[in-house]
């Protein structure tokens, strides 16, 4: 039976499963923000952590980061990487160990493959298109399903029903999450990201991603956001049968990214996908080598 609930205010308190970020990885990129900070000193503070220490070392020695294989320490891996990339690196472990795991029908590999590429291809297309915060489409790919995934925590059952109509009608997920919950995913995740603290334009682009010309004042990030979705999904990283990605996805952008396309001399963004197609299937040469075995 379908909850039918109505409202975010409705189902949020209900849910008792909420991904949490650590005070330890917050206060790194407190201290990252600050361009004079001493890497040593941010080793020590992660290094409070040692779950997220290791994980860092481990990200930073993988080819998703360049490493060409070679052990790392906290401290060596961070000198290595300056600040920029370990800024990256300490917020994707972060989410990444806020969801270690997913009950069925769900994922967790597939779930992260599909993140961190977006993530990776939301920040290369909005370097491409002259966007001035490629940091900010990073971390909004990597987050925008996290409500999806707090949906599944909490209620297996029901979002196991609407995984599987997804599935056998062909629809996407989100669509039958609406209906079966009454809220769209994407208003949960927009809403845990201002609890966590991640900048508003964050969390806009992340809720308005599906209807980017929806969205009230950052058209561009959310657009960055679905391409990059659509893109991934187009690579196979992301459960491939259910219904996301089976429409041509470049009518669907807003008329905001599709001016940025232009700009840069694609009237087709079709014609930037074949493009960048190498990098894109770099990236998931990338993702499968950082999930395999």
């Amino acid at each position: 039976m379908e909850l039918g609930l109505n409202s975010l205010e409705t189902l949020f308190p209900t849910l008792t499963q909420l991904p949490v970020i650590p005070d330890v990885a917050l206060r790194a990129q407190r201290m990252l923000d600050d361009p004079d900070v001493h890497l040593g000193k941010l080793a020590d503070v992660l290094g409070v952590d040692p779950v997220l220490a290791v994980r860092i070392s481990r990200l930073a020695d993988s080819p998703l980061y360049g490493s060409q294989g070679s052990a790392l320490s906290l401290r060596q891996a961070i000198q290595r990487l300056g600040i920029p990339e370990t800024r990256r690196i300490v917020m994707t472990v972060a989410v990444m160990n806020a969801l270690p795991e997913l009950p069925a029908p769900m994922d967790v590999r597939v779930f992260w493959r599909l993140g961190l590429g977006s993530a990776l291809i939301g920040r290369q297309l909005a370097e491409d298109i002259k966007f001035k915060r490629p940091e900010q489409a990073y971390l909004a790919g990597l987050v925008h399903t996290l409500g999806e995934a707090t949906l599944a925590i909490n209620r297996p059952t029901e979002f196991g029903r609407a995984f599987q109509r997804a599935c056998r009608e062909h629809r996407e997920l989100h669509a039958t999450l609406h209906q079966a919950f009454g809220v769209r995913p994407v208003e949960l995740t927009a809403h845990m990201l201002s609890l966590w603290g991640f900048p508003g334009e964050i969390s806009e682009a992340v809720r308005f991603y599906l209807d980017a010309s929806s969205a009230p004042e950052h058209k561009v990030l959310a657009s960055i956001v679905f391409a990059a979705d659509r893109m991934c999904r187009g690579l196979g990283l992301a459960p491939e049968e259910q219904g996301e990605g089976s429409e041509d996805w470049t009518e669907q952008i807003s008329p905001e990214l599709r001016e940025r396309f232009e700009r840069i001399g694609y009237d087709d963004p079709s014609d930037y996908v074949l493009a960048r197609l190498q990098f894109m299937t770099g990236v998931e040469e990338l993702i499968e080598k950082t999930f395999g075995g």
